[in-house]
């Protein structure tokens, strides 16, 4: 079980190398180590898969596994986030084996939403502050910090479609087990994503979207804006488009965070629905209330 690695030790170079100059330099694709283990480690180019590209990076070999304690052993490094998650909200129940207590930011989430609708009238504008009721954001801030840990770890494991990380992580809702591919859905899931919600109605639960910007529009409402992902992947003979959209406000996260091109993950609590204009589209609306919501990720971090 491993990460992806953006560098590797050269034992042709006898230095460590980045994988971009190794793309550049393709004499240099054997010999590589884990720059820390010094397991055998090989190079993959990049190359691009739907709308979001896959950076050039090291995997390590087949049959190899790095070390306990290498940062790039990926059962590792959720012991690391567990170690520093609050009220065990991720907590190790067996050997190898860890719980995710989706609960935990279900709850506050639920009751931001009610918040924010009671900062609205029903003519879309702001009501007065005496009418407002406030909800405590309490430890949601550390909560979302832990869950954006995951989804990075998730972002950075050596093979995307695998079961690796979600072989680790049990995700639980109010005792309840929840499958991965019912919580984490990228942009050629965006369908599931819409049908999934539509089973659950009133019986929601947070689900992570990824996907990249394809703009960012002020709406009517105060200093609301919405944050558009590019179109999910369509069936052959299905007309209809499922459209994602970020609901978010100025106060909460400023829209100067986002622009066109940004791959992103959000969790939050989503509503889908048909156009009213055009059948055309199935729309999945995702509201934000708090900046730990948000991943934003970096293609050419270093890991």
């Amino acid at each position: 079980m491993a990460v992806k690695m953006k560098k590797a030790y050269s034992t042709i170079k006898q230095e460590d190398v980045t994988a971009k100059y190794v793309e550049q330099h393709q004499e240099l694709k054997v010999g590589l180590e884990c720059h820390i283990c010094r397991i055998g480690v090989a190079h993959k180019n990049s190359y691009k898969r739907v709308e979001s590209p896959v950076p050039t990076h090291f995997t390590r070999k087949p049959r190899l596994e790095h070390r306990e304690g290498c940062k790039y052993n990926t059962l590792g490094q959720v012991t690391e986030i567990a170690k520093d998650s609050d009220d065990k909200i991720l907590e190790n129940i067996k050997k190898n084996k860890f719980t995710f207590r989706l609960t935990m930011i279900h709850e506050p989430l639920r009751d931001l939403g009610k918040q924010s609708n009671n900062f609205t009238n029903n003519d879309g504008t702001a009501a007065p502050k005496k009418d407002r009721k406030y909800v405590s954001k309490g430890k949601l801030s550390s909560y979302l910090a832990t869950m954006i840990k995951v989804l990075e770890l998730r972002k950075a494991v050596e093979d995307d479609n695998s079961n690796e990380l979600e072989s680790i992580i049990e995700i639980q809702m109010y005792g309840k087990k929840i499958k991965w591919s019912n919580f984490y859905y990228d942009q050629e899931k965006y369908l599931d994503a819409y049908n999934y919600l539509q089973t659950l109605k009133t019986k929601r639960h947070p689900i992570c979207i990824e996907g990249v910007v394809r703009d960012i529009r002020p709406l009517k409402q105060g200093d609301r804006y919405a944050v558009n992902l590019k179109f999910g992947k369509t069936e052959k003979d299905v007309e209809q488009i499922p459209s994602v959209s970020i609901l978010c406000n100025e106060s909460d996260i400023p829209s100067i965070t986002f622009e066109p091109g940004q791959h992103i993950v959000v969790c939050a609590l989503c509503t889908a629905s048909q156009s009213k204009i055009s059948n055309k589209y199935l729309n999945i609306r995702a509201s934000l209330y708090h900046k730990n919501q948000l991943v934003i990720f970096k293609e050419d971090e270093e890991l």
